[in-house]
């Protein structure tokens, strides 16, 4: 069964995008096959400078979801854009899309389902493939060491202290006012922002873990993150040192 609005699970979805109109078309597929489709879309034109992009996404767009369309005439990057795009939330969750990732259709439905239990929680985040698209190659990456689904901010602090925890950002669905009160995806903090951020979240808010798997992380040619030398790394730790507690 389609659920098209159910009042007390309404999320956003904001949707930086540049270029990427190879996986477009799927890609907004991807929300229209939602079993709990997002009140609005907001779409960050990020300076892809088509004057037909807007007619192209409100044709692929389903009715039944809103389209705020937000026009960049420069590429400023996805700090910016999920920036710009938090100004335009109107529910009390949200998801940051990416063009070549792979959501299952039950993504939004399940995640919220889980997060709405916990109110203290930031987010919510699942199990993720990591979809080698030019091997032709995916991998299940679980948290075999998460065994419930509630941490708080304590559970978090000590499992980042002593777990090498990476979230995957392609999962997670945020609770709007928190992440405007902390809102980690700042310049100052540089190209890792949103590794960072949810880091500083789990710690500040706790997070919800749900042990399935409901979206694909596409790694292709030209994508793996950039490996940074000691040095910038050391600069990088002084600047969030200096700047947050």
């Amino acid at each position: 069964m389609v659920i098209n609005k159910l009042d007390d699970l309404s999320y956003d979805i904001i949707f930086p995008f540049y270029k990427d109109y190879k996986y477009l078309k799927k890609a907004i597929s991807s929300v229209n096959n939602q079993s709990l489709i997002p009140k609005n879309l907001v779409f960050i034109d990020d300076g892809n400078k088509d004057p037909n992009l807007k007619n192209l996404i409100k044709n692929l767009l389903s009715k039944k979801i809103n389209l705020k369309f937000i026009k960049q005439e420069n590429n400023y990057g996805n700090i910016y854009g999920v920036n710009e795009g938090l100004k335009h939330v109107e529910t009390e969750f949200f998801f940051i899309m990416a063009a070549d990732d792979i959501y299952y259709d039950d993504l939004a439905l399940i995640s919220l389902k889980n997060l709405k239990k916990y109110k203290n929680a930031g987010f919510v985040f699942s199990n993720v493939i990591s979809n080698f698209e030019d091997l032709n190659k995916k991998i299940t990456i679980k948290y075999s060491f998460l065994k419930k689904e509630f941490y708080n901010s304590d559970d978090s602090k000590k499992i980042l202290k002593y777990k090498k925890i990476k979230f995957y950002h392609n999962t997670v669905f945020y609770r709007s006012d928190f992440f405007k009160q902390s809102n980690y995806f700042k310049d100052i903090i540089g190209p890792r922002c949103d590794f960072y951020n949810l880091i500083f979240f789990s710690a500040e808010y706790g997070f919800v873990y749900v042990n399935q798997q409901l979206a694909e992380f596409s790694i292709r040619s030209g994508q793996i993150n950039r490996q940074y030398d000691d040095s910038y790394l050391l600069q990088e730790i002084e600047k969030i040192k200096l700047n947050f507690k």
